[in-house]
């Protein structure tokens, strides 16, 4: 099972152009970045403040990271992927998101 470093791309504001040699190059437009405001239910405020102190990220790339981890699991679960946690023991313990 190979790592894999996550990106997110706004399929709307990127194109995609082949590289020569290299594979798929993305661009980015530069357009701002959308702002909005979330109501966090007190578990996911909790989850926050400990996810900040811990990483030291502030709330809008603590949020950021989130959805795009959230946006890959998603996408590997569509694809039939089952999402496994392994604790330093070796026991394996299935991840379901609801």
């Amino acid at each position: 099972m190979g790592e894999q470093a996550l990106r997110a791309v706004d399929p709307q504001t990127a194109k995609e152009e082949q590289g020569e040699g290299t594979g798929t190059v993305v661009h980015e437009d530069p357009s701002p970045a959308t702002r909005f405001s979330v109501k966090l239910i007190p578990a996911a405020q909790k989850a926050m403040a400990k996810l900040m102190a811990r990483t030291g990220l502030s709330k809008t790339d603590v949020t950021n990271r989130a959805v795009q981890v959230y946006g890959y699991l998603e996408d590997r679960k569509g694809e039939g992927y089952e999402i496994l946690l392994r604790d330093p023991n070796g026991a394996v313990e299935r991840l379901q998101i609801m």
